[in-house]
């Protein structure tokens, strides 16, 4: 399995565990505030009141706790818990969108550094039928190439294959603004159109 998606499956079972504690803190809240208040409050307003704790809205108490020590306390205990889970939802989400972003980045960059070391090298642009092939000839002959496509599932598709390929995901036909400056000292490019194959 990828890192990517063992980082997408360790959030989603994060999030989701978060979420289902999230839910039985309300149903808790609001169970508990009906019990402490009575049956003069609805069942609507044990759960706002145990909404706004949780959100800490700061408006004003709908369940009156005044002459109830144990009711603050377990407000106290709602908010603590509540609070506490949405702070780690958020933490995560959060956690998962900046570490995408740096493992991206990371990975690009490491990509083009060994990109950029290379000689005598070939330049597949596009890696559909016809260049995937190609490419794997490239390196069952012993012979460098990188891959440039823009559309990142062909790209995807093809390292499932050929997990040390080198590759970027960029504009095939105009390889000079995606490849690295050094990567110019290459054999040459290889690109397939309908009609003929240029080389």
């Amino acid at each position: 399995m990828k890192l990517a998606e063992l980082t997408s499956s360790r959030v989603y079972l994060s999030f989701a565990w978060s979420s289902a504690v999230l839910v039985l803190v309300m149903l808790t809240g609001t169970v508990g505030y009906h019990l402490i208040g009575g049956p003069q409050y609805s069942w609507m307003d044990c759960f706002y009141m145990t909404f706004i704790t949780v959100a800490t809205i700061g408006y004003s108490e709908v369940v009156d706790l005044s002459h109830s020590p144990g009711g603050r306390l377990f407000t106290v205990c709602i908010a603590f818990l509540g609070i506490g889970t949405l702070t780690y939802m958020l933490s995560t989400v959060t956690a998962f969108i900046l570490e995408g972003d740096i493992n991206e980045a990371w990975r690009r960059k490491r990509m083009q550094n060994k990109i950029a070391k290379l000689k005598d090298h070939y330049i597949v642009c596009g890696i559909g039928r016809v260049c995937s092939n190609v490419a794997h000839e490239l390196e069952m002959t012993g012979r460098h190439c990188v891959i440039v496509d823009p559309n990142l599932q062909h790209i995807e598709s093809y390292l499932s294959r050929h997990p040390e390929q080198l590759y970027l995901h960029g504009d095939a036909t105009d390889t000079t603004s995606c490849l690295p400056p050094a990567s110019n000292a290459r054999t040459g490019y290889l690109r397939w159109h309908r009609t003929t194959a240029r080389i």
